[in-house]
C-alpha cells in the first residue's frame, strides 16, 4: 500500500518548465526527478531536504533492476547533478541543475538532496498555467522520449491539439540527431505516443504538415480517453509496475 501510495503522488510543474527548457537527461534519470518532484506538497512554501535511497528507488520507480549496486545509484545521481541546463524566458535564460549538493550516504545505500532552490518559481505556490499528473503515468515508459513528449502535449491538453515547428520540436526532446525525419518519426514520435497511448489517461495522434515538398511541422490531437479506456491503461501500467517490483 505504502509503495502504491508513491507511485500514485502527483507531479505538479510551471508549464514554463516544461514548454521552455532544454534539457538531457536518461529514462531512469527523468524519473528520479519526477519522483523527487512529487514529494513536494501543496502547502510547501521552500524546497525541502529529502532523503532517497536505492530501496526507494527500486519499489517504487523500478529505476535500479537486480544485481546493480550502489556505485550505479551514485552514478545516476552525480549524472542528474552534474546536467544543468536552460530554461529559456523571452530573450533571457536561466542555467539551473534538478539538484543541488546531494550528500551520499554509503552504509545506508541512501542520498540527501534538495531540488535546485532556483527552480522554486516552477514548482512552488502554483495557481495558474501549469501541469499535473500521476507519476506512475510515466513510471512505465522505457523511453526518455516518451515521458518528455507526454509532459510537453499534457501542458497543451486543455486546448486538445498543438502544432509544433519540427525543429522546435526537435530542440525540446534534444534529438538533433535525427536528421531525416522518417528516422525521428520512427525511433522518437511512433514509440512515445504508443507509450503516451498504452499508459496514460490521454490520447494522442500526430501528422506531419509539409511545406512544399518539406516537412516542416508536426500537429497533435490530443483527448482524454473515456472511463473504460483510463481502467485499461490503468491495468497496463500496474501491470508493468508489478513486473519491475518482482525484479528488487
Amino acid at each position: 500500500m505504502e509503495i502504491l501510495q508513491e507511485q500514485t503522488q502527483t507531479v505538479v510543474k510551471a508549464n514554463s518548465l516544461i514548454q521552455n527548457a532544454r534539457y538531457t537527461l536518461s529514462t531512469n534519470e527523468q524519473k528520479v526527478v519526477l519522483y523527487v518532484i512529487s514529494k513536494i506538497k501543496p502547502e510547501d512554501t521552500e524546497l525541502q531536504t529529502y532523503k532517497i535511497t536505492i530501496r526507494d528507488l527500486c519499489r517504487v520507480c523500478g529505476v535500479v533492476s537486480a544485481g546493480n549496486n550502489y556505485a550505479n545509484f551514485e552514478t545516476c545521481i552525480k549524472n542528474i547533478s552534474d546536467n544543468s541546463f536552460f530554461i529559456y524566458e523571452g530573450k533571457k535564460k536561466h542555467l539551473v541543475r534538478w539538484i543541488d549538493r546531494p550528500t551520499f550516504l554509503e552504509e545506508e545505500s541512501a542520498v540527501v538532496l534538495q531540488l535546485d532552490p532556483r527552480l522554486r518559481p516552477y514548482l512552488l505556490n502554483l495557481k495558474q498555467n501549469f501541469t499535473q499528473y500521476e507519476i506512475s503515468n510515466i513510471l512505465a515508459m522505457k523511453s526518455k522520449y516518451s515521458i518528455r513528449l507526454y509532459e510537453l502535449l499534457k501542458s497543451y491538453a486543455f486546448i486538445g491539439e498543438h502544432t509544433f515547428a519540427l525543429d522546435e520540436l526537435k530542440d525540446m526532446l534534444q534529438t538533433a540527431e535525427y536528421t531525416v525525419y522518417n528516422n525521428f518519426k520512427v525511433r522518437v514520435l511512433d514509440v512515445a505516443v504508443e507509450e503516451i497511448n498504452r499508459y496514460t489517461e490521454l490520447n494522442v495522434r500526430f501528422q506531419p504538415i509539409r511545406s512544399g515538398r518539406k516537412i516542416t511541422e508536426i500537429s497533435f490531437e490530443i483527448d482524454k480517453k473515456e472511463q473504460e479506456e483510463q481502467f485499461t491503461a490503468a491495468l497496463a501500467k500496474r501491470k508493468n509496475l508489478a513486473l519491475k517490483e518482482e525484479l528488487v
